[in-house]
């Protein structure tokens, strides 16, 4: 974010620290059962996302739980690095999950984040090229500062 302020006729601008960052898993990275393990019943995602804020890992953020990915998009005042590890952690945390994980969890920061987050809404990213659900389900409304995205169930 620019902000531009004046003093004694000059023009200095301030960049915000904050990024957008994704964590997740999809059809690409790992296999049907271990989405299911990581997939976040919509009940659990307004618990999820305030436990991401009250870890200062996120001020703002959007679960994306669908049969074919989960993802965590966060806007976040930590470098990507750290972002990365903790919200990893806090996903194998949240699900209890206790097997080794490689390279089936993927994390990406600006502006490789913003890039793939528009090929999903597109649906440029699902197993069928141009598929809606995602899509068709982020124009459902939601309540701000809990932007919560959990498409129907598969």
């Amino acid at each position: 974010m620019l902000s531009a302020s004046v003093h004694a006729s000059r023009i200095t601008h301030h960049f915000s620290p904050m990024s957008i960052i994704v964590v997740g898993l999809s059809h690409r990275s790992a296999p049907v059962e271990l989405r299911e393990r990581f997939a976040f019943a919509e009940a659990r995602v307004p618990d999820a996302l305030r436990e991401l804020r009250a870890a200062g890992l996120t001020t703002e953020g959007v679960v994306l739980s669908t049969c074919n990915r989960v993802e965590i998009y966060a806007a976040t005042p930590l470098a990507p690095e750290t972002a990365f590890a903790a919200i990893r952690q806090f996903l194998i945390a949240h699900h209890a999950y206790e097997g080794a994980l490689g390279d089936e969890l993927y994390a990406l920061a600006e502006p490789h984040s913003l890039r793939h987050l528009f090929k999903v809404a597109a649906g440029l990213d699902s197993m069928v090229i141009g598929e809606t659900e995602i899509s068709a389900n982020s124009r459902r409304p939601t309540i701000w500062p809990s932007p919560i995205s959990t498409p129907a169930p598969c």
